[in-house]
């Protein structure tokens, strides 16, 4: 069956009701940043047969502002954003996707539990979460965007679960307390970027290197 995908919206929307379906076509993606710097957009619905949801779609708009719910979810579980201030976060487990920019620049962010219904954490999800020192991956991660943890200096250590096939480009860059990692063996690929500027890095144990793609 064919499925349709939102790209993208005028800025002077302002209210934006996604349908279930186009011409008889389940709506199912939504691209990156597609409505963001809509600067008046206030209203978003997102259907459930959306399962794919692009970085940053509402990164500066007001409907972002405006919400006070601490975990703002949209669509198939996607994590659009997180509001709140506290150190420790419990993720809900009806979340699927971690996705791009929800916790960006959390300071007061120290330690996440994700729980096992995470399977995707999506590009630059935790930019710039400079206290963020304890990650609890969950059992069944598929999936680790670019720059998903860029510039998380007091990270510490990391134990990705053998789930994980792909970490993006620049994932765990600048993360200058970064002493220890441990690489999945399930990944095929590792990016030349993945640990720049990681000044700490003493261990990294990594899977059967004739099975991955520098």
């Amino acid at each position: 069956m064919h499925e349709e995908t939102i790209t993208g919206a005028r800025a002077i929307l302002t209210e934006a009701n996604i349908p279930a379906e186009l011409d008889g076509c389940p709506v199912t993606e939504i691209e990156r940043y597609a409505f963001k710097d809509c600067t008046r957009l206030e209203r978003i619905s997102i259907p459930d047969t959306v399962s794919d949801i692009g970085w940053g779609i509402v990164q500066g708009t007001p409907w972002l502002d405006n919400q006070t719910e601490e975990f703002v979810i949209a669509g198939k579980g996607f994590l659009l954003a997180y509001t709140g201030a506290d150190a420790t976060v419990t993720i809900p487990d009806t979340v699927s996707t971690i996705g791009g920019y929800a916790f960006e620049g959390c300071t007061t962010l120290e330690n996440v539990v994700m729980p096992d219904s995470v399977q995707t954490i999506d590009a630059f999800a935790f930019l710039n979460c400079s206290r963020l020192h304890q990650v609890q991956f969950p059992a069944h991660l598929k999936t680790i965007g670019e720059y998903a943890f860029h510039w998380c200096t007091a990270l510490e250590e990391v134990q990705i679960p053998d789930t994980v096939t792909t970490v993006g480009n620049h994932g765990f860059s600048y993360c200058r307390s970064l002493k220890s990692i441990s690489l999945p063996a399930g990944l095929t690929q590792i990016s030349n970027t993945l640990f720049q500027g990681c000044t700490s890095l003493e261990e990294l144990q990594i899977p059967d290197l004739s099975l991955i793609h520098i």
